[in-house]
């Protein structure tokens, strides 16, 4: 899968080649960091990507008082709307893990599973 911030789509037409072209190549397209930014809902109907990344920003919001703590609810039945897989970013908490879960986010990514770790390491892991 390639990951694309939502900046990469300021140019529309620009933004639907790329993604079309990689899609050729059987490469999923995740839009990355979404709503941090300048997309709005006309462009993603028209990108056609396959994937909707909701930003840590929204998830770490899960569950309190902040004025943001619905967005990622938005975000995801927005997502389902237009046939998106929704990915949850930053995930810390079992809260934030589960709040997803029931919602219907099968994947996610986040100090909760995994810190980030140094190519060479990954890959010394990975044998």
């Amino acid at each position: 899968m390639v990951e694309m911030t939502e900046h990469s789509f300021l140019d529309a037409e620009r933004a639907s080649q790329a993604v079309k072209a990689i899609r050729a190549l059987g490469i999923r397209v995740a839009i990355d960091d979404f709503d941090t930014g300048f997309s709005n809902l006309s462009h993603l109907a028209k990108l056609k990507t396959d994937c909707l990344k909701i930003d840590k920003v929204f998830i770490e919001a899960i569950g309190t008082d902040a004025p943001t703590s619905e967005v990622a609810l938005h975000i995801i039945h927005m997502a389902e709307s237009l046939g998106l897989t929704v990915i949850g970013e930053g995930i810390e908490t079992e809260a934030q893990a589960q709040f997803l879960l029931e919602y219907g986010v099968g994947y996610g990514q986040g100090w909760l599973y995994a810190r980030a770790v140094p190519m060479a390491e990954l890959l010394r892991n990975r044998a």
